[in-house]
């Protein structure tokens, strides 16, 4: 009997321990427009790409598939402490970007070039949503430059 009372001590304790325990800290070091430019643009253009040249093999399937999978990470690098604009447009806009990117992986998984074309078009709309009020100041995309 007395073991069972242990176990249950012990297993009452055990979420205050976690509890207490420190969250890592976790400081940007790039900046948005930096993690654009050596992340997301490449990757992404690597994904639109595929549209032209259709992957001609498993090696090239499985490139796409990392791109994808490197797309989805950099969205959550978009939603770090510091680096997030604000706490509800920009968090949703960076979670319709790693869910775009999540699509185009299960696409490459399947190596479905029409499921991928898909979700890059989903990838463009959530890119131009956030683009419009954070970088274009509202001017949208593709309107010319003020």
């Amino acid at each position: 009997m007395r073991p069972v009372c242990l176990a249950a001590v012990i297993a009452a304790l055990v979420p205050l321990c976690a509890w207490g325990a420190q969250q890592p800290v976790v400081v940007p070091i790039a900046s948005v427009k930096q993690l654009h430019e050596a992340i997301i643009t490449p990757l992404s253009d690597t994904l639109f790409k595929a549209e032209s040249q259709a992957p001609k093999d498993a090696a090239a399937w499985r490139t796409l598939h990392s791109a994808a999978l490197l797309l989805a990470e950099a969205a959550n690098l978009l939603m770090v402490d510091g680096r997030a604009k604000d706490r509800d447009r920009w968090i949703a806009f960076a979670r319709d970007m790693r869910d775009a990117a999540v699509a185009e992986m299960k696409a490459t998984e399947a190596a479905n070039l029409d499921d991928l074309v898909t979700a890059n078009g989903q990838l463009v709309e959530a890119c131009m949503a956030c683009h419009e009020p954070y970088r274009d100041n509202n001017r949208g995309m593709l309107s010319p430059k003020q």
